[in-house]
């Protein structure tokens, strides 16, 4: 009832009759010594501040209890049949394929299931039970999530091979003052995109903006402008197969990588830490961050924000 704001609503949700639903309020009011609610007719239901408190306390529990599974496969000394993982649309292409391949071979016991979304699919996913953890990049990290790094992200501008700075080791913002910008649209990838060229003077620049990488490259390739994108591969090419340039940029203060995230108050499982040795295997050292509390849980480092 508090999410519907009527009885009725919240009797279709529960099944049940909005008489019961009505008796069931009248119980919980004589049970606390306080009514919870205030209902006027024709207007639905509010909450009083004592229905607000119990409700948010209701959530908690709810919470609590949908992530049951994972704190039982914390305490798991083997990889579940079943590994429930969400990732950004902009990670998916390049993570979840080569991630199911890997354990058909090693782990054929094991079945991948995946869902994509933005971060607050996942984390409302994460937090409800549904997925055992969510692939992302630090930048886009908050508050309520631990994350174990995988893959460092390095920032590079993508542009076509005719460019006149395609040739250049690497470049810096001040010579990209007359480009137009591509900007992929995905969330969060966007909001990070415009933050960065906004803090260079460069947000007025954006010429293009596509949910689609592919569109974002083919624009690229068309000599159309450039765009700013993090990765751990340097070799881009268009769905057409042109080949396109990207040179590092040198003056971006702000280090990324991929992460695994899961519940920050559950120990890694078997399965997560499956997972990240996967990533990790073939991905450069991760690099102690500044601003990050690191600690070692079963040979594994763990961030979280700094409160």
């Amino acid at each position: 009832m508090a999410e519907t704001g009527t009885i009725n609503a919240a009797a279709d949700i529960c099944m049940v009759s909005p008489v019961a639903v009505g008796h069931a309020l009248g119980e919980l009011d004589r049970a606390l010594g306080t009514p919870l609610t205030n209902r006027v007719r024709a207007k639905g239901v509010s909450l009083t501040p004592a229905g607000e408190t119990v409700a948010e306390q209701a959530r908690k529990i709810l919470q609590d209890v949908a992530q049951l599974p994972l704190l039982i496969d914390a305490q798991s000394t083997t990889i579940g049949r079943t590994v429930r993982i969400g990732a950004f649309a902009s990670l998916s292409a390049s993570t979840i394929p080569p991630l199911i391949t890997h354990f058909r071979k090693s782990h054929p016991e094991t079945e991948i299931h995946f869902i994509e979304g933005d971060y607050d699919v996942l984390t409302a996913a994460l937090s409800a039970g549904e997925i055992d953890m969510f692939l992302a990049q630090r930048n886009q990290l908050r508050p309520g999530v631990q994350a174990l790094p995988i893959r460092r992200l390095k920032p590079y501008i993508l542009m076509s091979t005719d460019h006149l700075l395609a040739a250049e080791t690497d470049i810096s913002f001040h010579q990209l003052h007359n480009e137009d910008f591509i900007r992929l649209g995905l969330s969060p990838a966007r909001q990070h995109m415009t933050a960065i060229l906004e803090e260079h003077g460069l947000k007025d620049r954006i010429r293009w903006t596509s949910d689609s990488i592919e569109t974002v490259k083919e624009l690229v390739g068309s000599g159309l402008g450039i765009s700013l994108l993090y990765s751990y591969n340097q070799h881009f090419h268009t769905i057409s197969g042109k080949k396109l340039s990207s040179v590092p940029i040198r003056d971006i203060g702000r280090e990324n990588f991929t992460v695994v995230c899961i519940p920050d108050n559950i120990d890694p499982s078997p399965a997560t830490l499956a997972v990240v040795d996967f990533f990790r295997s073939e991905a450069e050292q991760i690099l102690p961050v500044g601003g990050l509390i690191h600690e070692q849980v079963s040979d594994h480092n763990v961030i979280r924000l700094a409160p």
